[in-house]
């Protein structure tokens, strides 16, 4: 195989634990076997409509398998892949389509492409995309693709302007993945749950990657809530989650909490804030520890060792295990012809794609 990226993923897992369960979406399962057969029909049909190596690929909608397949089919093709907050109004979501330069969309149906956005070649809903992924050939495709590579354009919010769109390549998500692995000690029984959103930088390189590459199973939400995330943690014995304060301190806050299962509880990360000393107090109480993360979606992005939050209260941080990727310099996504745009400028860990 001539792809060193994250599109090989599949094909290497599905040798390993073909009958092992990938994802859990309510109450569909997806082996890893079946993971790698629908990305590469997937990925055979985007090459049919035209999606070559440097080409964007957009989704947007809520948290759903799709996503992850769509992620992998486009790295199959050696095109990049830019998932979209769903949230955001659609003046922003016109932008951001527009500014990618993406001309695949594949979308949840309450996320229709905004009227004002730039013509796609291709936009499918999910439930388009089901009969016509099964059309593609599952032999997978074989597209050379180096870990400088670009693999993602993650947009993050513009404090001073518009959103910016960070470029992280197959080395960023590899070595961000390794750095996980070794700080949070993942295995191939964890059972994450998915309960942030998957266009955020943290809940798809620090928890879904690390636990597809392991052969771990990963439990999808479509949205937070924490009655359901109770019943989950019950019902599948989740071991490794992701979240914000608001999300942990809302599972405190619930009647269940002081009578919930949570023993299958190995791993907490949170991020985005410093997790309040209460909050890490309460926690501990029930036995169960936080690593805080700090990142940035520009460094793809980072985290603290387990076992730390109470001596790092306060504060957010530590240093990855292993190397820092740069991702500036030789490589550089493929632009349409006639697009216009900035040059994007080296950064240490990412570029950013930008217009004043």
């Amino acid at each position: 195989m001539r792809n060193a990226g994250v599109g090989g993923w599949p094909a290497r897992r599905a040798r390993m634990t073909p009958g092992r369960t990938a994802f859990v979406f309510g109450d569909r399962r997806l082996t890893y076997a079946e993971v790698h057969e629908r990305s590469a029909r997937l990925a055979s049909r985007l090459r049919e409509a035209g999606v070559r190596a440097g080409d964007r690929v957009a989704y947007l909608g809520p948290n759903h398998p799709a996503f992850a397949e769509t992620m992998f089919a486009t790295h199959l093709l050696g095109a990049i892949f830019v998932p979209l907050n769903f949230r955001l109004a659609p003046p922003e979501i016109a932008y951001m389509l527009d500014h990618s330069g993406a001309s695949v969309l594949v979308h949840a149906p309450e996320c229709a492409p905004p009227a004002a956005s730039a013509p796609l070649t291709l936009s499918l809903s999910l439930e388009e995309l089901e009969p016509w992924l099964s059309q593609g050939e599952a032999t997978p495709l074989d597209v050379p693709v180096t870990l400088d590579d670009v693999a993602l354009i993650l947009y993050t919010s513009g404090t001073t302007g518009r959103p910016k769109g960070a470029m992280l390549t197959h080395a960023n998500l590899v070595w961000n993945t390794f750095n996980v692995m070794v700080g949070v000690d993942v295995t191939g029984d964890e059972v994450t749950l998915i309960s942030a959103p998957l266009f955020h930088v943290a809940a798809l390189n620090q928890t879904l990657l690390p636990t597809f590459v392991k052969g771990g199973r990963s439990v999808i939400m479509p949205s937070w809530d924490v009655e359901d995330c109770y019943d989950l943690i019950e019902k599948h014995g989740i071991t490794w989650m992701f979240g914000v304060t608001t999300m942990f301190a809302a599972l405190a806050r619930s009647p269940r909490w002081a009578g919930a299962d949570l023993s299958s509880l190995r791993h907490l990360m949170g991020g985005g804030a410093a997790i309040p000393a209460p909050l890490i107090h309460t926690y501990q109480e029930r036995g169960l520890v936080f690593c805080q993360g700090y990142g940035l979606t520009e460094t793809a992005p980072g985290h603290l060792p387990r076992g730390e939050s109470e001596r790092q209260e306060g504060r957010l941080g530590g240093r990855p295990r292993l190397l820092r990727q740069r991702a500036g310099g030789r490589s550089r996504p493929r632009r349409r012809r006639g697009r216009r745009g900035a040059r994007p400028g080296a950064q240490r860990h990412a570029r950013l794609l930008a217009r004043p």
